[in-house]
């Protein structure tokens, strides 16, 4: 039992621990291993832990409060809160309701959770219409609030549903080229950075609310130096939230939770199905020895290669990243596989998404997707895009997608894993493989959108057997599409 208060002064970004604390269950509780760190010169060397600290100088971010008192309630250490952060009564609330727009069950549910908490993250699938949500809880909390997203399609969306809730007046816009802050503001992340580095920052003084979609975000790679930095200059903001179908508030996610707080609600997505309210999915994983590529699977052709991408598959050496290149991307009998289902389930009027990891990937995919349908003599449309095609041709091309003028579409899941609305895709397929669950469940997450024609989405990926670490990842997407409450997985 250690004697004497711990003071704790509570503000919106940091708080300020005052008395004597044990520093070092604090210190641990409030840092995390980097990302990588086993493989960085200092760890190696001994001069580092590790982990990035959080806590300096007797400081820690108040995201991270409940945190510290879980720790300090452990040590047996008396403490007091003086919490100088601005809050609201119900009284100052207003009515949330949308003109034209019947909120549903569970999105009632979890917007009075975000105005009884204040400060949080909200965890809904893809499909379950956060950004509704988030919209619904501004009106309500009716005060200056800067919305941050990361990619021009989350801004387009966004200013979508903004349009339907507030009047046009109230709409700003910062980002692709624009200025305009106003009372409720759509930011890309990015052009904040670039204010930021100017020291324009009286804009950002003015908001009391802020909210970050796609929040896990903050703790990808590179995000000191952009999401969470810029969520620390918008020091007046005293209600934060975070949105996003795949939170991660531990280990290297602890970053998220200093920016906005805890989890605060979770939607199920077996919930939301059971519902109609999201897709249910028929999942079927085609079982494809690798190692197996017997010759002449098919003629040899020139591949579609786009002008300015290069990239050589020898440059990867060894152990996963070389049995990724070798039985992935260039496995003859697998993409053949891949290509065949694809044109087969497009014959039968199916809309077909399929995601690569790699763009080289993605341009033999579609040579191949042309060499069957060429050899079948079949009418089917489809097109590769990835971070070489200009936004005009990506815009084209999903517009072509959504009114189904295109068969099957290829695409990279950096470009369309998270953010993009194609709800007339009914057949998504995964041929990038892989283990990583926020981008596993970001992708799985494109075709889950029902329609007044669709309730079913089919998931087609593949079990790669012949390779220890391909076969590993196979076996971690099957178990964590069961977490996800989708259990009845086929293996054929």
């Amino acid at each position: 039992m250690r004697c004497g208060i711990v003071e704790l002064i509570v503000s919106n970004i940091e708080t300020e621990i005052r008395g004597e604390y044990p520093y070092d269950e604090v210190d641990h509780a409030t840092s995390y291993y980097r990302k990588g760190y086993f493989h960085m010169p200092a760890y190696r060397q001994g001069r580092w832990d590790g982990r990035d600290h959080l806590l300096k100088r007797r400081r820690f971010p108040s995201g991270l409060l409940t945190v510290v008192l879980s720790v300090l309630e452990e040590e047996g250490v008396r403490y007091v809160l003086e919490d100088r952060r601005d809050s609201i009564s119900s009284s100052d609330l207003q009515p949330f309701g949308i003109d034209g727009i019947k909120l549903r069950d569970y999105q009632i549910n979890a917007i009075g959770q975000m105005l009884k908490r204040l400060r949080g993250v909200i965890q809904i699938p893809t499909g379950g219409g956060k950004t509704l949500i988030a919209a619904a809880a501004m009106k309500a909390l009716n005060l200056p609030t800067a919305y941050i997203v990361h990619t021009s399609t989350l801004f387009q969306q966004t200013e979508e549903v903004f349009r339907d809730v507030f009047p046009p007046d109230e709409i700003g816009i910062v980002g692709q080229g624009n200025y305009n802050f106003n009372k409720y503001t759509i930011c890309m992340v990015q052009t904040l950075r670039r204010l930021i580095d100017r020291q324009e920052l009286d804009e950002l003084l003015g908001f009391k609310v802020l909210f970050m979609d796609e929040c896990h975000h903050v703790h990808s790679d590179g995000s000191k130096a952009s999401w969470y930095v810029a969520q620390q200059y918008f020091k007046n903001a005293h209600i934060r939230f975070g949105l996003s179908a795949t939170p991660t508030l531990t280990k290297h996610g602890l970053l998220l939770q200093a920016a906005t707080g805890p989890l605060i609600h979770k939607v199920d997505l077996e919930e939301l199905q059971q519902k109609g309210y999201v897709s249910t999915v028929d999942i079927v994983f085609h079982k494809i020895d690798v190692t197996v590529s017997p010759k002449d699977v098919f003629p040899e052709f020139q591949f579609e290669m786009g002008s300015t991408f290069e990239e050589d598959p020898t440059k990867y050496l060894r152990e996963y990243a070389g049995d990724y290149v070798e039985h992935v991307v260039n496995g003859k009998q697998r993409n053949l596989k891949i290509a065949e289902l694809a044109v087969d389930y497009a014959k039968k009027g199916n809309l077909v998404l399929i995601f690569v990891n790699r763009k080289y990937h993605g341009f033999q995919l579609n040579s191949l997707i042309n060499y069957c349908t060429g050899q079948n003599n079949n009418s089917i449309t489809h097109q590769f895009l990835c971070g070489n095609n200009s936004k005009s041709e990506i815009e084209f091309y999903k517009n072509e997608a959504r009114e189904k003028r295109l068969n099957i579409l290829v695409v990279t899941r950096q470009l369309f894993g998270e953010g993009i609305d194609i709800p007339a895709v009914n057949v998504l397929m995964n041929a990038s493989g892989g283990k990583e669950i926020v981008a596993f469940t970001q992708m799985f997450g494109r075709g889950l959108r029902v329609t007044k024609d669709k309730k079913t989405v089919q998931y087609i990926d593949f079990y790669d057997s012949g390779s220890k670490h391909l076969e590993t990842h196979s076996k971690a997407r099957i178990r964590h599409l069961k977490q996800l409450g989708q259990k009845d997985v086929k293996l054929v």
